[in-house]
């Protein structure tokens, strides 16, 4: 049933999106937000390259008409790197949280919750990469903004002292195999 339901749901983008298409055209913004909500269902679905697809479109409609300083680019560089994460591509999700991280310092500057989000991302990749000393530095800077701009009760802000927890966890392990394969040498 939860299939039916899937199929329902991807019909309903399907057909708002051709409404917004022949309503708007091609190249408007809010036909771009359709794609983006489009890939977001896909990524969730499984269909990554579906979803890198539809990305990539919404992306490149942003920068031609609302430009590449705009928080719905910034999302969208966002939403692509997540997919990408879970794609392998962890190059070119580093990439695009990079610039995910420019565009969102620009837009509200440094100490906003939209920096600190791709902050935490750019963190957890790099934890997945095994550098804990930048994973460990962002998710600092992510923690005192979080924890100025939101409180510290905020869901975010723990979920970035999780996230520390497990990269201080992950760092012990590392160095104990580190240590272990040197007492085997």
């Amino acid at each position: 049933q939860a299939t039916g339901r899937s199929k329902d749901a991807e019909t309903l983008h399907q057909e708002a999106e051709w409404i917004r298409f022949c309503k708007l055209g091609k190249n408007h913004p809010d036909y771009a937000a359709g794609l983006n909500n489009m890939a977001s269902f896909y990524k969730a679905a499984g269909n990554h390259p579906k979803a890198r697809s539809l990305y990539m479109e919404a992306r490149a409609i942003w920068a031609q008409t609302i430009g590449t300083q705009h928080p719905d680019y910034a999302t969208c560089l966002n939403n692509l790197a997540g997919l990408l994460v879970a794609m392998g591509c962890g190059d070119e999700a580093e990439t695009m949280y990079l610039e995910a991280k420019k565009s969102w310092a620009e837009l509200v500057g440094e100490r906003h919750p939209n920096f600190a989000t791709v902050l935490g991302n750019l963190a957890r990749l790099y934890a997945a990469k095994g550098d804990f000393v930048k994973a460990e530095a962002l998710h600092l800077q992510a923690k005192d903004i979080q924890a100025e701009a939101l409180g510290k009760q905020h869901p975010c802000f723990v979920r970035t002292v999780a996230s520390l927890a497990e990269i201080t966890r992950m760092k012990v392990v590392a160095e104990e195999a580190r240590e272990s394969l040197k007492e085997e040498e």
